[in-house]
């Protein structure tokens, strides 16, 4: 559900999107790195809180679950942009 979610929101910000996945062992964590070439998240400070949304239609409940989800299971979910898109970083024990 964690990467239907992401998956989705990644379509949905931009159809044409490509995106990248990038898996590794680092200081005793696995880390899963999923890149976008959208547009970004564009309000990083808000993107996980519930019922916060950008969307016209959205209900600001995918990446709220994304999180708790990763919460389930000890691990932590940070969203970033970079210079071509957003970055979603998943880590966990």
């Amino acid at each position: 559900q964690l990467l239907i979610n992401l998956f989705k929101n990644a379509q949905q910000a931009n159809p044409n999107t490509q995106l990248s996945c990038q898996c590794y062992f680092q200081d005793q964590e696995f880390i899963l790195e999923i890149a976008d070439l959208g547009p970004g998240f564009a309000n990083l400070d808000n993107a996980l809180n519930p019922l916060f949304t950008t969307k016209v239609n959205g209900q600001g409940l995918g990446l709220t679950l994304c999180r708790d989800i990763m919460n389930l299971h000890q691990g932590n979910i940070v969203l970033s942009n970079y210079k071509n898109g957003a970055l979603v970083t998943l880590s966990w024990p």
